[in-house]
């Protein structure tokens, strides 16, 4: 309850937040769940990263649940990506993840290529806000798909369901 009545509306709230939700994994996977947000525009990624009400909370979600002893590289960062495809959208409640390396299968109805990450100052980073992909790849994978069919091909294949959302 506390996904679909506190975190998506507090999220969706903020000035600059186009989208966000929260997906579960139903699959072993190195991360549990997955939150998809779209912000709205190039120019308001900065705005929305440092947005002080989002950093309380934020701050606040570490305090209580943290990332365990030893998070991943992945869990540290958040993964900024641009939308190549978008033919299936975020408004269902299932679907497939898929990240891969190299150039997305053409089957992937929506697709977004990784281009770079986000420091979790709020968690105490202290590295450079933004990083270009280049610099900087904690993921490890170069795009995310989503699909209605689980894809014949991609390097990490998950089952997912949609805990909240607008």
């Amino acid at each position: 309850p506390w996904l679909r009545e506190t975190d998506c509306p507090f999220f969706n709230a903020i000035p600059g937040i186009a989208y966000y939700a929260n997906w579960k994994m139903d699959a072993p996977s190195p991360f549990a769940y997955f939150d998809f947000l779209v912000v709205e525009g190039d120019e308001r990624l900065k705005d929305v990263w440092f947005n002080t009400d989002l950093d309380r909370f934020r701050t606040e979600w570490v305090r209580l649940w943290g990332y365990g002893d030893a998070p991943l590289p992945m869990h540290r960062y958040s993964h900024v990506t641009r939308v190549e495809r978008a033919n299936f959208g975020l408004e269902v409640d299932e679907g497939w993840l898929t990240l891969g390396t190299g150039a997305p299968p053409s089957e992937l109805p929506t697709v977004a290529r990784v281009e770079g990450s986000l420091a979790k100052h709020f968690a105490g980073s202290d590295e450079p806000w933004f990083a270009p992909v280049e610099d900087r790849q904690p993921l490890g994978y170069d795009y995310v798909g989503f699909s209605p069919e689980k894809p014949a091909e991609g390097d990490l294949i998950l089952p997912t369901h949609a805990v909240a959302r607008p």
